[in-house]
């Protein structure tokens, strides 16, 4: 079906949860030329550790070579301690140079 979403001009496919069988990373290598495509990380990303984080970010990253919009499916949780939050987005900053 994905190639048919491509097919008639869809220019953004979001959310892609690895949860429910989407490899981000196969669509970016299949497709990337075509469509740009949101998601990637777990919907328990805010719940792991630093160096999981950097791990899960490092890992799309390095098979994406970037073009994605990296987000959880279930976005940012209301109750998010500062601290982590903002451990993530200076991993986001560091990790996509």
């Amino acid at each position: 079906i994905i190639e048919n979403i491509v097919e008639i001009g869809v220019d953004i496919l979001n959310p892609l949860d690895p949860e429910e069988g989407n490899d981000i990373v196969e669509w970016k290598r299949r497709y990337g030329q075509k469509i740009r495509f949101a998601g990637g990380l777990s919907k328990n990303f805010w719940e792991m550790s630093f160096n999981e984080m950097k791990k899960a970010i490092t890992e799309i990253l390095a098979g994406t070579n970037g073009g994605i919009i990296l987000m959880t499916a279930s976005g940012v949780p209301e109750d998010i301690e500062t601290e982590k939050f903002q451990n993530a987005i200076s991993l986001f900053k560091e990790l996509n140079k």
